[in-house]
């Protein structure tokens, strides 16, 4: 999440970051394996814009064994900036 911030603040207004992270059940695997779902990417993209995901369906690759599947989301800077209150 603290990477995400700082791509946030390196991008311009509008700006656009292609990542991949693995998908499934949000899962902590040992200390350093991250397993992203509804709830985890839901974090991840704060306070960007999904324009694009190459995956067909979130809720199809959540099996315990589709976390090997990384597929680019395509993500855009929100325009207004992070949400304070």
């Amino acid at each position: 999440l603290e990477a995400m911030a700082q791509i946030w603040c390196l991008l311009k207004p509008k700006g656009y970051v292609i990542i991949g992270v693995p998908i499934g059940p949000d899962e902590l695997v040992w200390n350093a394996h991250r397993i992203y779902g509804p709830a985890r990417l839901k974090h991840l993209f704060a306070n960007f814009r999904l324009v694009r995901s190459y995956c067909d369906s979130i809720s199809k690759s959540l099996g315990k064994e589709q976390f090997k599947n990384q597929p680019p989301f395509i993500l855009q800077k929100e325009p207004n900036g992070p949400e304070t209150g």
